[in-house]
């Protein structure tokens, strides 16, 4: 199912070089005018922009212009956009952002935050250590508050014991 997404997760993972594992995981990405505007246009350039700009497999599309609920004002026109065409197709929503990520769950989108792509990407193979791309991430500015990143040790700790015992079983 292809994923539309915000802006952070895209610029966390081009900043480290690992943008192609959104593209392993999803094959395609939807993102909205604003999330563009905001990755592209906006502000000072920020690292990765080329490599997202570069993507076929990131697209772009506008959400609807009539929706059954009304956004709270916290959300910038970014989270806005991603949540609306989200909702409008039908389909979970990449983002970082606790307060898109309330509403949008609250409309019924499901969220997919960054941690959990890590998972993923060590579940499926794609990476051999999502701690080490954690870290990676911390260290160009992903900013995460300890207890996040102990529960996350944990959850993955709790993966890999039940992957190696999924494996030794089969």
């Amino acid at each position: 199912m292809t994923p539309v997404s915000d802006s952070t997760p895209l610029i966390l993972f081009a900043r480290v070089r690992r943008l192609g594992i959104l593209h392993d995981l999803f094959g395609e990405i939807v993102i909205p005018p604003a999330v563009y505007a905001e990755i592209v246009v906006d502000g000072p350039p920020k690292p990765g922009t080329r490599a997202i700009t570069k993507a076929a497999w990131i697209h772009r599309a506008a959400p609807p212009d009539l929706l059954p609920f009304a956004f709270p004002n916290r959300l910038g026109s970014g989270e806005r956009e991603a949540v609306a065409l989200a909702c409008a197709l039908n389909v979970p929503l990449l983002t970082d952002d606790r307060s898109a990520g309330r509403f949008a769950s609250s409309v019924g989108v499901r969220v997919t935050r960054t941690l959990s792509l890590l998972s993923l990407a060590e579940a499926e193979g794609l990476i051999p250590d999502a701690e080490e791309l954690l870290h990676t991430m911390l260290q160009t500015g992903l900013r995460l508050h300890p207890d996040v990143i102990v529960d996350f040790q944990a959850q993955l700790r709790v993966m890999r014991r039940t992957t190696r015992a999924h494996d030794r079983a089969a």
